[in-house]
């Protein structure tokens, strides 16, 4: 009799561990699924900033072109390069706090 308890104990375990190893895939595939998203509109807003850069900049490019040439051209470009950073730091942002996201919750799941 006291086998059969064991048993069901032991069954009872396996199918807890199971329960929270597939809790833990989850939270994890969720994650990784919110990276994905949180990377995808770091990237269309980047996208959004850098069309508007350019079109700012160019817009800028015309009117300085006719009053002064070649320095508004090297104007352009140094907003346009100050642009690209902005979205590559807005997106190294996003990535750091993607990673950090992970960690915690592998962190939760592995109990630490």
């Amino acid at each position: 009799m006291k086998l059969e308890g064991g048993i069901d104990l032991v069954l009872e375990s396996v199918k807890s561990i199971k329960k929270v190893e597939k809790e833990a895939s989850e939270s994890i595939e969720k994650a990784r699924m919110d990276a994905v998203n949180i990377i995808g509109d770091a990237t269309k807003k980047a996208g959004g900033i850098i069309k508007e850069a350019e079109s700012d900049s160019n817009s800028m490019v015309d009117e300085m072109l006719n009053r002064y040439g070649k320095e508004a051209t090297i104007e352009a470009s140094e907003i346009i390069d100050k642009s690209e950073k902005d979205v590559k730091r807005l997106i190294d942002e996003a990535r750091g706090k993607i990673d950090t996201a992970t960690e915690m919750v592998v962190a939760k799941l592995i109990g630490d």
